[in-house]
């Protein structure tokens, strides 16, 4: 963040300045020069299988995050993930935490005790517009409340309970 949007910290916010990390690598042996790719990647979690995959050995059922082999070699298999999900569990700050689903052209972030945000990030890449209250953002909205729920089982998420899972999967939260 270092003096963007007037912030020396990046705490507790969930823009694309924090989340969204360049990755570079350099392996002449496996990677031609100039390769660039834009595939939602999650650095440090497909960082070790990828090192795994160079050399032949098989990713273990723990490591969650997947080989960028196809990616180094400027391919995007079809099954590659559609969406990077991000925490903030409340370090700095006490309890608030916030959970993002971002696509390629959008990105929701979940505010348990405070309202959503949804952002058109083709449209709106400073993440200036909020569009969670537009009524015609509703069914988009609610897509990605369900994929963040499947996102946040998948991953063993704590802070997703029965009161939770209520306001991403029925919309069932306080209007502030």
């Amino acid at each position: 963040m270092a003096g963007n949007r007037h912030m020396i910290d990046k705490h507790y916010v969930m823009y694309d300045d924090v989340v969204r990390v360049p990755l570079a690598i350099r392996y002449p042996a496996e990677i031609k020069a100039g390769t660039v790719s834009h595939a939602l990647v999650t650095n440090m979690l497909d960082i070790p299988p990828t090192i795994l995959d160079w050399f032949g050995i098989p990713k273990p059922d723990f490591l969650q995050g997947e080989s960028l082999q196809p990616l180094l070699g400027g391919e995007v298999p079809e099954n590659w993930r559609k969406y990077v999900y991000s925490t903030y569990n409340g370090q700095q700050f006490g309890l608030y935490m916030q959970r993002m689903l971002r696509s390629y052209n959008w990105k929701y972030i979940w505010n348990p005790t405070d309202i959503d945000e949804l952002y058109n990030m083709q449209q709106d890449p400073n993440e200036l517009n909020n569009l969670a209250a537009a009524a015609d953002s509703k069914p988009l909205l609610d897509r990605m409340r369900l994929e963040l729920v499947r996102c946040m089982e998948k991953e063993g998420d704590g802070i997703l309970n029965g009161w939770t899972r209520r306001q991403l999967e029925k919309g069932n939260k306080l209007p502030f």
